[in-house]
């Protein structure tokens, strides 16, 4: 079954397991469900649980909650745990007794659970499974990608031919064997597009190839990903190439600005969602766009809150002694990528 199709079967409250590759996609779906709440109530009813924070009795609790002026409610687990870790505040035998509940749970609730490959392993997840609608969000097909970037441009009255959109996709490099390029990095791609057409009403091959960044070299935004997925010597190698490509001589402070940025937001969010804040309030309150959240958050899985708070006082800490005068500029780009990709990875 499709995506599309697993979406449009979503008719009434259910349980679903997400996981796969497409982060993106998993979003998009709790976000789909999160719009069939009454809109006035929907901070109420869209209930975000997290096995850290929230102790069993507490999370029985508020997925047993009467729905509040409306028909549903969410439970929402963006990082469901079925192993007993340091991080769980579960038990095993309140796992065991979670799995009952969710066999006999109320009809006005969906259920939404993001499980990580670790965790897809034991008898509590087996038993959980045959409960649950199972969504393995993988990455699109050629055609399922063509059908989207259609439907995307469509929406935002940008519209592109087919031949257009076909080299748009080979741009991309999403389908190849090895890339690991996501539904993220395609929709920044149609971003830079849109804001194009919406300009100049017509692109061609020459144009959309200087928009999109070519596979043997890259932008500033793809030396952030080797950054901070800890891909030191590829980070190195493309910093020189866009050090000799950039006209301006201090884009360093951009690159330092913007993992500033996105450290400081992933933080800041932990800290809310922890709080209860759903994940598009946090966008709201941060004035970030839903998807930038999303990426930021994803560093949970390489680096631990306390890790973040040192990376972030290291990097304010550099741009400081740059401001002073006790690190050259030509020094500045190889301090901040092995400050922060070659920090020990989160177990």
């Amino acid at each position: 079954m499709t995506y599309k199709e697993q979406k449009n079967k979503a008719t009434t409250p259910d349980k679903y397991i997400l996981y796969g590759e497409e982060e993106f996609l998993m979003e998009d779906f709790v976000n789909f469900i999160r719009k069939k709440l009454n809109p006035a109530f929907s901070e109420f009813n869209f209930i975000t649980i997290s096995q850290e924070t929230t102790d069993y009795l507490d999370a029985i609790s508020k997925i047993e909650s009467v729905p509040m002026m409306d028909v549903q409610k969410v439970i929402y687990f963006p990082e469901f745990m079925t192993r007993n870790t340091a991080k769980n505040l579960w038990s095993k035998k309140e796992m065991e007794q979670f799995v009952q509940r969710v066999k006999n749970l109320s009809k006005d609730t969906w259920l939404i659970m993001k499980i990580a490959p670790e965790d897809r392993k034991n008898t509590i997840y087996k038993a959980l499974e045959t409960l649950c609608q199972c969504l393995d969000l993988k990455k699109l097909t050629d055609r399922e990608l063509y059908s989207y970037i259609q439907y995307q441009l469509n929406q935002k009255k940008a519209p592109l031919s087919e031949t257009m959109i076909k080299q748009f996709i080979k741009q991309s490099g999403y389908l190849g064997k090895l890339s690991n390029k996501t539904l993220y990095d395609v929709n920044s791609d149609l971003d830079k597009v849109v804001s194009f057409l919406l300009q100049k009403k017509e692109i061609d091959e020459h144009v959309l190839e200087q928009l999109m960044s070519p596979s043997d070299s890259g932008t500033i935004f793809d030396l952030e990903n080797h950054i901070l997925n800890g891909n030191t010597k590829e980070a190195l190698r493309l910093y020189q190439i866009l050090k000799l490509q950039n006209k301006n001589p201090e884009f360093q402070l951009s690159l330092l600005g913007i993992l500033s940025k996105k450290i400081a937001v992933y933080m800041k969010s932990s800290y809310l969602l922890n709080q209860g804040y759903s994940q598009s309030k946090i966008a709201k309150e941060l004035n970030v766009k839903p998807f930038y959240l999303t990426k930021a958050l994803s560093l949970k899985k390489r680096y631990s809150y306390q890790e973040s708070l040192t990376i972030l006082n290291e990097l304010n800490n550099m741009d400081y002694r740059y401001k002073i005068g006790e690190i050259p500029i030509y020094m500045l780009g190889e301090l901040i990528i092995l400050t922060v990709s070659k920090s020990k990875q989160k177990h």
